[in-house]
Formats: structure tokens, C-alpha cells, sequence
């Protein structure tokens, strides 16, 4: 069985101790306009379009969310080691 990832959202630990986000995505848009292209008697097609889409905000929304959260514990760590509050 083939499999293809069409959404993720990683979160490594580095050995440094910092922690690195990466984010892999096929576009919804991507994704209906390839198989309606190649596979136009695929089944569900637009209800997996539709399915995409909320994932893809959802992880958006999270990807937003982490990337303050791991921007402001940079920023903490830095002003800390320059003696700053």
C-alpha cells in the first residue's frame, strides 16, 4: 500500500535543546484540482476537498499558536542571558 502525507505539522527537539516546527501540506486547491485532473472517477473527491480544508485551518491555527509560543521562549532565553527582565 503507497502512502502520501497531505498535512503535518513536525515538532523536533534539536540537539541544541531548541525546538524546530516544519509544516508539510498539499493545498485543498492542489489537492482537487490533481484529481479531478488525474482521477476524475475517484469517489468523494469533494467531500476529502472539503475534509482538507478544515484540517489544513486547524493546523494553520496551531502552526500560528506554537510559533508564539516558541518565538516567546527564544526571546525569554535570549533577554535572560543578556541579564535583561
Amino acid at each position: 500500500m503507497n502512502k502520501t502525507i497531505i498535512q503535518s505539522l513536525v515538532y523536533y527537539l534539536t540537539s541544541r535543546g531548541d525546538i524546530e516546527l516544519e509544516r508539510k501540506r498539499v493545498s485543498p486547491e492542489e489537492f482537487l484540482k490533481y484529481f479531478e485532473k488525474k482521477k476524475p472517477d475517484y469517489p468523494n473527491t469533494h467531500d476529502l476537498h472539503s475534509f482538507l480544508k478544515c484540517v489544513d485551518r486547524l493546523l494553520d491555527s496551531t502552526q500560528r499558536e506554537s510559533e508564539k509560543l516558541v518565538y516567546t521562549t527564544i526571546e525569554k532565553d535570549e533577554s535572560e542571558k543578556n541579564g535583561s527582565i
